[in-house]
């Protein structure tokens, strides 16, 4: 029985073709997708400050500056009281996409009951022990206004 080498070395060519693609296709993965050490997404500590807010009926549209690589799962959690309104702002980024750049971003919230007189304050800020006066935040107005 004789061996058809061309066929061999056909089958080989193509064998070390599929597993060079291959290697090829599973580190763009691992790097641009499966970074190294940054597997889960990350919480930021304590809550995310804020800036300003836009007010319309029962809705606080908030604004904040965060990184390039943060996701869209902030969420804000508010706490109404008869004077005030505290809004603390829950960010999760994803580590291993980050730079040091900073980017606006907002997110919307339900109020209760409308604003009226009452103050609106950075729960981020107050829980890192700041004082309420450096914590109350103000409304963001439009041109138009």
């Amino acid at each position: 029985m004789s061996v058809n080498w061309r066929r061999v070395r056909t089958v080989v060519t193509l064998s070390i073709g599929v597993i060079v693609v291959a290697g090829l296709v599973l580190g763009a993965y691992v790097l641009l997708v499966d970074e190294p050490g940054n597997d889960e997404d990350v919480d930021s500590a304590g809550g995310t400050q804020w800036e300003r807010y836009e007010v319309r009926g029962r809705t606080l549209t908030i604004y904040y500056a965060g990184p390039t690589c943060e996701d869209s799962r902030t969420t804000a959690s508010v706490e109404e009281q008869a004077d005030e309104v505290v809004v603390t702002l829950q960010t999760v980024v994803n580590s291993g996409r980050c730079d040091d750049r900073q980017v606006r971003h907002r997110v919307t919230a339900r109020i209760d009951r409308p604003l009226g007189q009452r103050k609106v304050y950075d729960g981020a800020c107050l829980e890192a022990e700041l004082s309420k006066k450096e914590c109350l935040r103000t409304e963001r107005r439009t041109r138009a206004e």
